[in-house]
């Protein structure tokens, strides 16, 4: 058996060389120009909004609203994120028809305090997000946001059509006084409960305080109040929620915050009638 074995020449290997080192090459600046690309991809944002400033210590400073996949607020070198994966398709949609999410930046109070208000469509109509920052000593604090409005059930008097709430983002509680539509409802619930040989007493009240939900969907900022100061106007969506829930409720409510010595501090909270 004849093994037939091919013998490069010294010129032919130097050629091969040549010709590996050149590719090898090729490839390392093909590599070196992705990667070139993805940092400048990766360092693009999209600026929203921008407001100037005088902190606390005198010092001018803007406040920059900008989006590179997730909507963030900076101050200087100082960044927080507002919302997280955005979808561009959602910021750059040009159908009118189609209700679309915004946001924009105020300053509040003499401070200042830095708002970020972000309204956003729901099945149920417009919602509304707002969180009001710090900057002091160079670092950025978030003191309010809507997030923290709760509602908890505290107490209900069938016999007056009242039912008692906690808010325990302020300390305190509310009473509202049931319209005759919500009462009808709760009748109805009660005497489900009542058929189902369930009691109503403190103890289940405790289980289901949280069958109350809260959902802004309007903030307005008003200059001054009759006291001089500022304040800050949320409307917000109060509803039942859980089938173990016994009141009914259908009401809009509206919470008055005001800025004291730049603090955000609630005033008030009244509710308004829903009309089915």
């Amino acid at each position: 058996m004849v093994v037939l074995q091919t013998v490069k020449t010294k010129t032919e290997e130097k050629n091969t060389q040549s010709s590996e080192i050149e590719e090898n090459t090729t490839v390392k600046k093909e590599e070196d120009n992705e990667t070139e690309n993805e940092s400048t991809t990766e360092g693009e944002k999209t600026i929203i909004s921008e407001t100037s400033f005088t902190a606390k210590d005198g010092t001018e400073n803007t406040a920059t609203l900008f989006y590179d996949g997730d909507i963030r607020l900076s101050v200087n070198n100082l960044q927080t994120v507002i919302g997280s994966n955005v979808g561009e398709a959602l910021l750059n949609n040009d159908d009118t028809n189609v209700p679309q999410p915004s946001y924009s930046l105020h300053t509040l109070g003499n401070q200042p305090l830095i708002a970020v208000l972000n309204d956003f469509p729901t099945v149920h109509g417009t919602g509304t997000k707002l969180d009001i920052f710090t900057y002091n000593d160079q670092k950025l604090k978030n003191v309010f946001s809507t997030s923290d409005i709760k509602f908890e059930l505290d107490t209900i008097e069938y016999e007056k059509g009242e039912d008692t709430f906690s808010l325990p983002f302020a300390n305190t509680t509310v009473t509202h006084v049931l319209t005759s539509e919500e009462r009808a409802k709760t009748d109805e619930k009660l005497l489900e409960f009542e058929n189902n040989n369930v009691t109503i007493d403190d103890e289940y009240i405790k289980t289901i305080k949280g069958g109350i939900s809260s959902n802004p969907f309007k903030v307005s900022f008003t200059e001054t109040d009759d006291d001089g100061k500022e304040e800050i106007l949320i409307s917000s969506k109060i509803q039942s929620v859980g089938a173990k829930t016994p009141v009914r409720l259908n009401t809009n409510a509206v919470f008055v915050f005001e800025i004291v010595e730049n603090e955000i501090q609630f005033k008030d909270v009244t509710f308004e009638n829903v009309k089915s």
